[in-house]
């Protein structure tokens, strides 16, 4: 998969959305049976990017989704963008909040 843009940020938020609304779309069943995380590399404007999809069950039955960006640069730092929702046993769904997200920001 390969993702062009002018803003590096811009590109990883997209990719971050992208693959966001097409998880949004699935049943509750296959959110339910998301592995707790897969990866992925995929190339940004010629860069190598990690893209990872993380799914944690809650203990009132409902699960996380996160969904993250990682381009590294120099000596392990980098640049991160992810986001996510949580979605109920009843299948409502709602974005996640910023301290849902914090751990994998």
């Amino acid at each position: 998969m390969r993702h062009r843009s002018a803003d590096p940020r811009q590109a990883m938020t997209a990719l971050v959305d992208e693959r966001l609304k097409l998880i949004a779309t699935t049943r509750l069943e296959d959110v339910a049976g998301l592995a707790k995380v897969s990866s992925e590399d995929v190339d940004v404007d010629g860069r190598k990017v990690a893209l990872s999809v993380w799914h944690e069950a809650l203990v009132d039955g409902g699960h996380l989704v996160v969904v993250q960006a990682y381009r590294p640069w120099i000596l392990g730092l980098g640049r991160m963008h992810a986001d996510g929702f949580v979605v109920d046993k009843l299948n409502r769904r709602r974005p996640a909040t910023r301290e849902e997200l914090a751990p994998f920001l």
